[in-house]
This record gives C-alpha cells, sequence and structure tokens, in this order.
C-alpha cells in the first residue's frame, strides 16, 4: 500500500507544490513569494516535505495547506483526542487484515504525530502499535481521508522504517487519561 515514487502517492495533490524545485532554489532570489518569511525557514520546510512526504513536518509556512498539529495541546481535548484515536484505530483495523494472514495482529497505543490538511479532511498520522504475540510496538504512518466516524478512508500506510520494533516491555504505558478515551465509535 506504500509507493516509493513520490509523485505517485495518495497525497501528492497536497504536497505537489512543495515536490518541484521553486524558482527560487533554482538560484532565482527574486522569485520567492513570501518576502517577510525567512527563505531559510521556508527551505527547511521544502526538505521535511520531500524527505517524508509531509509526515515529518514541524511547522506551518505561507503558502501550506498541512499543518501539525502540537499534541501536548491538542490531545488535552478529549473531542480531538477522540477524533485522532478513531483514526488510528480504523488505521490499526485495516493493518490487521492484511496482517491476518501472516499470523500477525496489532494493537494501538498512541499517536506521536498528526499533520492535518486544513482544506480538506486528510490526515497523515504517525502512531506506534504493539504487535500482540511478539509484544513488540512498531510506528506506523497513515494517510487516512476522514468523512465521520463511520466513513474513513486509508490511502497509504506502511510501518516507518527508521522505527527499529522495541519490546512494548521497555516502554512506559500511555498516560491512563490517554487510554480512557481510546475507545471510540465502531469504525467503518
Amino acid at each position: 500500500m506504500w509507493n516509493a515514487d513520490i509523485r505517485q502517492c495518495p497525497q501528492y495533490g497536497l504536497i505537489c507544490g512543495f515536490v518541484q524545485p521553486w524558482l527560487f532554489e533554482l538560484g532565482d532570489a527574486s522569485t520567492y513569494p513570501f518576502p517577510d518569511y525567512s527563505i531559510d525557514k521556508f527551505k527547511m520546510f521544502l526538505k521535511q516535505v520531500r524527505e517524508s512526504r509531509g509526515y515529518d513536518i514541524s511547522f506551518k509556512p505561507p503558502g501550506s495547506t498541512l499543518s501539525p498539529m502540537y499534541l501536548d495541546i491538542m490531545m488535552k481535548d478529549k473531542g480531538y483526542r477522540k477524533f485522532v484515536n478513531a483514526k488510528c484505530k480504523f488505521v490499526v483495523g485495516k493493518i490487521n487484515l492484511e496482517a491476518q494472514m501472516h499470523g500477525e495482529h496489532y494493537v494501538y497505543r498512541k499517536v506521536v504525530k498528526a499533520v492535518e490538511a486544513c482544506l480538506s479532511r486528510s490526515s497523515l498520522l504517525t502512531f506506534t502499535v504493539r504487535e500482540v504475540s511478539s509484544n513488540v510496538l512498531k510506528t506506523v504512518q497513515a494517510f487516512v481521508f476522514f468523512e465521520t466516524f463511520k466513513r474513513m478512508t486509508l490511502k497509504e500506510w506502511r510501518f516507518h522504517p527508521e522505527s527499529p520494533g522495541i519490546s512494548s516491555d521497555e516502554v512506559e504505558d500511555p498516560e491512563s487519561s490517554e487510554e480512557e478515551d481510546c475507545d471510540s465509535e465502531e469504525d467503518g
């Protein structure tokens, strides 16, 4: 479900304006469109988008529809926590459909990062799961289109390649308040 070619990834429409080189990057500084915004910071954003497909951006510059969510603040809001957890659990359900033929089963642990597309109902999520039989934690990245709690579409997912599986015995449990609200309405 993960296409290595960034031009073929489902969120390409969200990031295409940042993937191709801008004229100012090619040497024509007069074409930089945001004179009140640091060109170096904008270049850092472009690098983050190009390297991670938008999953690992750390800030929202002018002209971007992608916005990283500040989880330390957002997860304190019960409604947002339910919203993000429902999307992550939906993805885990889809992963389990694929994994069952290999005798694997995953359980959602906690969200690590969320990037929301401002003008669509799309989310680029990074979260952890625990493989039940081996008790190993893995990091998942997924692109989810959200209509309602009952209507979501998984556009792509992968186990993050730079995340070595570690025993969940070595990792603290998520905060109890987060686990309480992990249960959401049935995904469908």
